[in-house]
């Protein structure tokens, strides 16, 4: 298991601070220059994590387990009757 982050980051094209989308380790953020955001921190499989340290925020998602849904609650949203 890795601990990842979301962070802080100086857009040189911007030229302004940025919150990044997806998440990376300490030791990745700490090469970008950028800021950790200690609150963010999430522990992630370590397939996940690429060369570089950084993990999309898409890629988290899709491996988190969907709870199953109870006969009660109905269609899905999104889903035509």
């Amino acid at each position: 298991m890795a601990t990842v982050y979301r962070y802080d980051y100086l857009d040189r094209v911007l030229k302004r601070e940025r919150r990044s989308i997806d998440y990376a380790t300490g030791e990745a953020i700490g090469r970008l220059a950028g800021r950790i955001l200690p609150e963010t921190a999430r522990e992630v499989d370590d397939d996940l994590v690429d060369e570089w340290g950084m993990v999309r925020a898409v890629d988290i998602a899709a491996s988190e387990p969907v709870p199953p849904r109870t006969r009660d609650e109905g269609p899905a949203r999104g889903t035509r009757p």
